[in-house]
């Protein structure tokens, strides 16, 4: 009937408008598929970010004690790297921001980029400075009583348990000789260990601080010395300019010279000696960088 037809017209009108809707949305879902230089980018440094985790956590967990020690051994300098970039950077800008920038001016030049040069070298003295001083403090030499470092104490000795390296009272010794044994710790036996406690401490204390303080008066003399090539002289010529590399190397040799005068009145003591110790790691890492 024709009534019939016209309804089936109808449909089949409809039918074609839902086709074609959903060939747009279909179509804008393809064109939403194509990823862009930045989303590839993305996407390699996210699967880069887990590779490197995963690589970092299997070196760590490596069955030699070699390979798991210098693997902390380098997340702990770049840790350190890091945080005194950032640390030394905040505390620069402010400094130049309160005091230098207002009387040297931006952009200084002529007399005034001198001053600036010389205010970047003591900048690096002061950092040279604290650094020593932060050392000594860690290192324990301004402590009276220097035998407590060498008294050694009884520790938990078992990697797998949470209170490894606990100190445990002589009581709870069952069985021990110089410098291992087992103790009963809560009613279960573990293994023990004689060790130095005190002094492991000030030796740990003294490698984090030595470390950092060495960081920041390195990047501390990287900027003096960039003020430096910026100097008239130095940066007429790319020879020159390699000249003031030879200028901080022996201004930080003359330095570490005067230093060596200190280090020869402190050594004796554990935590002098420690001090020395730490204070020419420091200076290493500072000629380094």
């Amino acid at each position: 009937p024709p009534a019939e037809a016209g309804e089936a017209s109808e449909a089949g009108e409809e039918g074609e408008a839902m086709g074609e809707v959903e060939a747009e949305i279909w179509g804008e879902e393809e064109e939403e598929e194509e990823f862009t230089p930045v989303d590839v980018g993305c996407s390699w440094t996210l699967i880069g970010s887990l590779f490197f985790t995963m690589v970092m956590f299997y070196f760590v967990n490596y069955p030699d004690d070699d390979i798991k020690r210098y693997t902390w051994s380098i997340i702990n300098t770049t840790l350190s790297i890091f945080t005194a970039v950032l640390t030394f950077q905040g505390i620069d800008d402010l400094v130049m921001h309160v005091a230098v920038t207002p009387v040297l001016g931006a952009f200084p030049s002529g007399w005034r980029q001198i001053a600036r040069v010389m205010i970047g070298f003591v900048i690096f003295l002061a950092w040279y400075v604290f650094a020593l001083l932060a050392i000594a403090l860690a290192s324990g030499m301004f402590k009276q009583d220097d035998d407590a470092q060498n008294g050694k104490m009884w520790v938990i000795s078992d990697f797998m348990r949470g209170d490894h390296g606990t100190t445990i009272k002589h009581s709870q010794l069952v069985q021990g000789c110089r410098s291992k044994g087992i103790a009963a710790v809560n009613g279960v036996e573990v293994f023990v260990a004689s060790r130095a406690v005190v002094h492991e401490s000030y030796e740990t204390r003294t490698k984090c601080w030595s470390t950092l303080f060495a960081h920041m008066a390195g990047f501390a003399m990287i900027s003096a010395g960039g003020d430096l090539q910026n100097a008239p002289f130095f940066s007429d010529q790319p020879a020159t300019s390699w000249l003031a590399i030879l200028v901080c190397i022996f201004f930080l040799i003359g330095i570490f010279s005067l230093s060596e005068l200190l280090y020869a009145r402190h050594r004796g003591s554990e935590s002098k000696a420690l001090f020395v110790e730490g204070s020419i790691e420091a200076e290493d890492d500072i000629i380094c960088l």
